[in-house]
């Protein structure tokens, strides 16, 4: 069957939201990924000012004026011109397309549903050589349509040398007429009259740029870039800089897409396979691309600062780049300052037009926010920014000027140094030998001596030289660490056995840090029921209790309390103060409600602990009432859950 789409029961605003998706889909365009478009457009208005990459017809320079001069005559109201132009338009693209030249006519698939017309994407083309006399939007146009037309001069002609404009016409006075087929019969073909205004407007608006020397001096070898257009050589200094300016930045910037899609297309491997000739094409032409660029001068981007700036742009430096300030980073945290502290920096504010965005909140970019397991929350307040002079409104300076700017401090970009060779090559040593210790085939082994456990590090491993390493099992202190030379064997307590090890990295040179590691491994001779008895062994109270809970339940802090028996060193109240002091129902339902497997160790202890009288102390009634409560509902939603625990 063909599948279709169909409407429900939507509202009016429902059905236009859904058709601006729609029409989504129907839009070839390109996307900014890396915000490199600002930059992009800098360089291509410094060499072809107004144009762009769909401009492919200069005809589109008079057919445009010439509509609109028509409905000019027509005294169509500001009302209906946007529909009149619309229709006119439409008209227009049916007489290219019989023509004999139908190549680059906009519109000729779409015809009248055409999203975006002619005069859209010629018009900042008409506005920047002036062919449109008034520097405004096509939108500005349409409202003031009717007054514009009406201060038209109507004493003499465009082509009459001799005329005084006493008011300024929309369209440039000097521009050609139409010829009489017009719009009926079309064509892209430029007559000499039409093509000599169109490079005195260039001459004119366009000094100083490529497309203004191009189109005085012409090219007699146009090449696929224009860098490599000899004429493009021969122009002024000034034109040439920019010119390869534009070549380095688009060398530079090449290498962007190459990674990104050798990174999209290795994932995709290793989430589906194939695609390994895919793989290599990429990996080769980014070689490529590597290679042409260690050919090129080191690329300076203070150049390119400067012709950004030239043409109104901003620097870095003046992006208002704030940190906090030392003194504000020194603020003692016990509350017995007088300034703000612990100030968190996850309050981010975006300008646009006349208004600010605050996004202000606690969420990170973790996986444990993906996943659903972090969950936190952000506020977004879009208001008024406010004139930079003014007084009032939500903008960044506002913001700064109410004191905020005290704590804070501009950001100074610091050269580093250059790092000491040996400094350098050591941490390529420390680097290779993680690299070969998480590869080593280590294990681990226990076996029973009386009342405690041997526990054996064991395998093969050969360090690179120089690299220094030691071992230990994570359940005790690193002063019981020894030099990695397998085998290795502590004694250690049941509660200690675990498959994980940690590792200490080091070289003898100043300024490396050592490297920590930790790696579990494969374990032998684990006792049965073993993680069973530790947790029966070190809960032995009300109080342990609570904090092994909140241990499974609130991640690595609570772990870190619960082996030092509690946060503050001490055993804590009694169990009703601790319960209605923590949030320990809210985690119990959290974690039933996301991951119900976590719940499990818990069930299984409470079951042994009720068991008995000194276990019922342990785990009180008004406890198990709770647990009981969160096991029913979790049972509801999944009968296939063991029975309830007995009482």
């Amino acid at each position: 069957m063909e599948p279709t789409l169909t409407w429900l029961d939507l509202t009016v605003s429902d059905r236009d939201k859904m058709r601006r998706v729609l029409d989504l889909f129907k839009e070839q365009g390109t996307i900014d990924e890396m915000g490199l478009g600002g930059l992009r457009d800098i360089l291509s208005d410094a060499l072809f000012p107004g144009t762009s990459y769909i401009q492919t017809r200069l005809r589109y320079m008079v057919f445009i004026p010439w509509m609109y001069q028509r409905l000019e005559s027509r005294k169509v109201g500001s009302a209906d011109v946007a529909q009149q132009a619309r229709k006119a338009e439409a008209d227009l693209i049916g007489s290219l397309a019989d023509g004999e030249d139908a190549e680059g006519v906009i519109g000729v698939r779409a015809r009248g549903s055409l999203a975006r017309l002619p005069s859209s994407v010629y018009w900042s083309a008409l506005v920047r050589w002036r062919i449109f006399r008034h520097p405004r939007s096509q939108g500005w146009y349409h409202a003031n349509f009717a007054r514009l037309a009406d201060r038209r001069d109507p004493a003499g002609r465009s082509d009459d040398p001799g005329v005084v404009w006493t008011r300024e016409p929309s369209w440039h006075p000097r521009l050609p007429g139409p010829p009489a087929s017009f719009p009926q019969e079309a064509s892209f073909a430029l007559t000499r009259h039409e093509a000599d205004f169109l490079r005195g407007r260039l001459e004119e608006q366009c000094a100083g740029t490529l497309l203004g020397w191009l189109a005085r001096k012409g090219s007699d070898a146009p090449a696929e870039h224009f860098w490599d257009d000899p004429d493009a050589g021969r122009a002024s200094e000034a034109i040439r800089a920019t010119v390869e300016l534009a070549r380095r930045f688009s060398l530079h910037v090449q290498g962007i897409p190459l990674l990104y899609n050798l990174l999209l297309a290795k994932r995709r491997h290793t989430d589906h396979g194939g695609d390994g000739e895919l793989i290599d094409g990429y990996r080769a032409e980014l070689a490529e691309w590597a290679a042409s660029e260690a050919e090129e001068d080191t690329y300076d981007p203070h150049v390119l600062w400067d012709l950004v700036v030239c043409h109104g742009g901003r620097s870095p430096e003046a992006w208002g780049i704030f940190v906090l300030s030392d003194a504000a980073h020194e603020e003692p945290e016990d509350g017995t300052g007088t300034s703000p502290t612990g100030l968190h920096a996850k309050m981010t504010a975006v300008e646009h037009g006349w208004d600010v965005t605050w996004y202000v909140g606690s969420a990170n970019l973790t996986a444990a926010a993906f996943t659903g397991r972090n969950v936190e929350m952000m506020a977004a307040v879009t208001g008024r920014r406010g004139r930079r002079t003014g007084n009032h409104g939500n903008g960044i300076d506002r913001f700064l000027e109410s004191g905020f700017e005290n704590l804070c401090t501009p950001y100074r970009r610091s050269d580093r140094e250059p790092e000491d060779d040996d400094v350098v090559q050591a941490r390529q040593r420390i680097k290779e030998a993680r690299d070969v210790l998480t590869a080593a085939k280590l294990t681990v082994a226990c076996s029973p001596a009386g009342e405690s456990w041997n526990w054996t590090l064991k395998g093969r491993i050969t360090l690179p030289d120089g690299v220094e390493a030691v071992a230990w099992p994570i359940s005790v202190s690193e002063d019981r660490a020894r030099p990695l030379d397998p085998p290795s064997s502590w004694t250690l307590p049941l509660v200690r056995l675990t498959a994980f090890a940690a590792f200490r990295l080091h070289v003898p040179v100043r300024g490396v840090d050592d490297v920590r590691m930790t790696l579990r491994l494969p374990a032998n001779g684990m006792p049965e029921d073993r993680i069973h008895q530790v947790l029966r062994t070190l809960i032995d109270s009300p109080e342990r209790f609570l904090l092994f809970l909140r241990a499974l339940l609130g991640g690595l802090d609570g772990m870190v309390d619960w082996a030092k028996g509690g946060s503050d060193g001490s055993e804590g109240g009694a169990w009703g103060e601790g319960f209605a002091g923590e949030t320990l129902l809210e985690d119990l339902v959290r974690a039933a409600a996301r991951d119900p497997e976590r719940l499990k160790p818990v069930r299984r202890l409470i079951d042994d602990l009720r068991k008995t009288e000194e276990g019922r102390e342990i785990v009180p009634d008004d406890l198990f009432a709770v647990w009981s409560a969160v096991e029913e509902t979790l049972r509801e939603g999944n009968p296939s859950l063991e029975p309830p625990l007995c009482r």
